[in-house]
């Protein structure tokens, strides 16, 4: 909105590229208290009537409904993208959309997290915001990624065999594969570094939040679940019903479930196994400043997390999968309106976009993989005007996976990948 405010307001035409979770509240709202003078919209047919300034809201997923209207529209000289490394994956639909748009003259991109895997996730990004940096996709594969492990040895596969065929085939199957040089980056940094510019909470005048673990002790019944799901695999639930982990990964997935107190059996049940963490939460709750957010990775915490604390008598809006989006800014404002003692956020829902810095004390039910996912959660709370940091309480299971998740995504700060891996390798 700085970057706006600065511009020449004469035939200023914007179209400005958000994620749905924040169109109508974080985005419109704002604009409206700070840039009254610029004419915002969400539909197209309003959008070429307004006067002059004016700006076009739209979400990524709908971008492609519009990226041929938009193109070649001279009189759109501004485009700006918030979350950009929603456009990573060159392929994807949103990107294809994004790079249509190349011909904006004036472009800015915003994120968080430009690269969540490795720096070849920039490619896709710069082909909107740059697009003479890198080139066409072959350039930048030549001159930044490593084919050694798909290279075709010609003396294994002598030129013109089937077998040399196959590969040839298997080889342009496996180029998606073709990892980052990392002797290349400090090239790669060189190319992007006057096009980019870093701005940290610090510099912000944000302060960041305090994280404090706290451990729960499972009660009998979920530790003899857990540890017979970690030992057999699978567990044989009342009246008959049972929960089998044939693989690694959905063994996880229902060690996770149990800690967190719940399980699904085989015909997909929902099975309630204990209240420990509930438990712990309603304790902090009653002692914490409210209003409080509370973060679960799954549903059926957060129903039950909602109920509980309904049927105590606290007022609590809930964020879920299933909230429609029309419902969605309605909650949030009232939120942040001071209208409620606290919000149950699903961590997909509202753990990414959305404003809820009305409250500086949050509790972490159950956690997500990725430590982008939880950096960007906890970025829900920040505020530069806050006299004091926000803080979470994450509460984890004592001896159970979820101690892993907190070390491997907050204190190591892994991506998903990287802890779906160790955590494969292990977990308690």
């Amino acid at each position: 909105m700085s970057v706006i405010e600065r511009m020449p307001r004469e035939r200023l035409g914007i179209i400005l590229v958000c994620i749905l979770n924040n169109k109508e509240t974080t985005w419109r709202d704002k604009l409206a208290e700070f840039l009254p003078w610029l004419n915002v919209t969400s539909d197209w047919d309003e959008f070429k009537a307004l006067p002059f300034p004016k700006l076009f809201l739209v979400h990524h997923e709908d971008l492609h409904n519009h990226a041929g209207k938009i193109r070649g529209k001279k009189w759109i000289n501004f485009c700006v993208v918030d979350e950009s490394h929603r456009w990573k994956a060159r392929g994807s639909r949103v990107s294809r959309s994004g790079a249509r748009l190349a011909g904006i003259p004036k472009k800015l991109i915003l994120t968080g997290t430009p690269i969540e895997k490795q720096p070849k996730d920039l490619w896709a990004q710069f082909r909107f915001l740059a697009p003479d940096i890198f080139g066409k996709w072959s350039d930048f594969e030549e001159t930044f990624l490593l084919f050694d492990n798909i290279d075709i040895d010609e003396k294994k596969f002598p030129r013109g065999t089937e077998r040399w065929k196959i590969r040839v085939i298997q080889r342009g199957m496996l180029r998606s594969k073709a990892e980052f040089d990392p002797q290349k980056l400090p090239k790669l940094i060189r190319w992007i570094k006057p096009f980019c510019m870093r701005l940290t909470k610090e510099q912000a005048g944000i302060q960041r939040a305090n994280i404090e673990q706290v451990l729960v002790e499972l009660n009998p019944r979920q530790r003899k679940f857990y540890d017979t799901m970690k030992r057999d695999s699978v567990i044989h639930l009342p009246y008959g019903a049972r929960s089998m982990a044939p693989m690694k990964a959905t063994q996880l997935i229902k060690r996770r479930e149990i800690a967190s107190g719940f399980v699904y059996d085989d015909d997909g049940g929902l099975h309630h196994l204990g209240d420990s963490k509930l438990n712990q939460l309603v304790e902090l709750f009653y002692k914490l400043p409210k209003p409080i957010v509370v973060f679960c990775a799954f549903k059926p915490d957060n129903d039950r997390v909602t109920e509980r604390l309904r049927s105590l008598g606290f007022d609590i809006a809930q964020l879920t999968g299933s909230t429609s989006r029309k419902q969605k800014p309605i909650t949030q404002r009232a939120f942040q309106k001071g209208q409620y003692d606290g919000i149950v956020c699903q961590v997909r829902a509202g753990g990414v976009g959305i404003d809820l810095w009305k409250a500086t004390y949050g509790i972490v039910h159950s956690m997500e993989y990725s430590s982008i996912t939880w950096e960007q959660m906890t970025s829900r709370m920040d505020n530069k005007f806050k006299n004091t940091p926000p803080k979470f309480f994450v509460l984890s299971a004592d001896a159970t996976i979820d101690m892993d998740l907190y070390d491997l995504v907050i204190q190591k700060g892994l991506d998903t990948e990287s802890v779906m891996s160790t955590l494969m390798k292990g977990a308690r």
